[in-house]
């Protein structure tokens, strides 16, 4: 029996000086494992993003493309160049403003200038493609092609940032926010040159009819 007691005597301290009992956590192992049970339980859906930049971009876009339009049909007055100037540099600031103050997810976000690249190449690449079609077709100056095809690759760009964001698991909230404003573009843009009555005026109605989705957008957002 006294044999017995020893041997557990030397045995408890063995147990307290044993190496890995010293070792704290990993700090990037537990991050981890952070992370994952976020996205498992949808913590990530309670860190909403983007939902400010809906109402900012709704009524940039609706002021400047109502501006250009203005300047297609009557010229581009000094009054409406720095209207134009304005209204395109407060956006831009505003803009700025509202995504810095948003806290990112965990899960990161993708790259707004990236984007927004693919973007303006698509319009340009249209644009210039579209010019000399424009001038050697007779009649096609006077219709609303050229807006039809602006609001298309809008659109296109719109579906791929829900993509986007899904890939990056943001809440399912904004991902069909984009989804919803994708397909209302594609389907402004066909609608366009069926309305004769908004011919010289479609590309301020491309503009009005996104600024109103784009509100209704940030309304439905806010509340979630």
């Amino acid at each position: 029996m006294t044999d017995s007691n020893h041997n557990a005597d030397r045995s408890e301290p063995s147990s307290a000086t044993d190496p890995a009992s010293d070792d704290g956590p990993d700090p990037a192992a537990l991050h981890e494992e952070l992370d994952q049970i976020k996205r498992a339980v949808g913590l990530h859906e309670s860190a909403p993003y983007w939902w400010r930049w809906w109402l900012v971009e709704g009524v940039g876009v609706a002021l400047g493309f109502t501006l250009f339009n203005v300047g297609f049909v009557y010229g581009f007055s000094i009054p409406v160049i720095v209207g134009l100037i304005a209204v395109f540099g407060g956006h831009q600031y505003v803009l700025s403003r509202v995504q810095r103050s948003y806290e990112e997810p965990t899960t990161g976000v993708p790259g707004w200038g990236r984007w927004h690249v693919g973007v303006y190449a698509g319009l340009l690449a249209w644009i210039v493609g579209f010019w000399p079609v424009q001038s050697s077709v007779e009649g096609i100056a006077e219709t609303p092609l050229i807006w039809v095809g602006a609001g298309i690759v809008m659109g296109v760009a719109f579906v791929y940032m829900g993509q986007l964001l899904g890939a990056y698991d943001i809440r399912a909230a904004d991902q069909y926010a984009f989804y919803v404003g994708g397909f209302w573009l594609l389907a402004v843009s066909a609608a366009l040159p069926w309305i004769p009555a908004i011919e010289d005026w479609s590309f301020a109605t491309l503009g009005l009819a996104y600024g109103l989705y784009c509100v209704v957008a940030y309304v439905v957002l806010a509340r979630r």
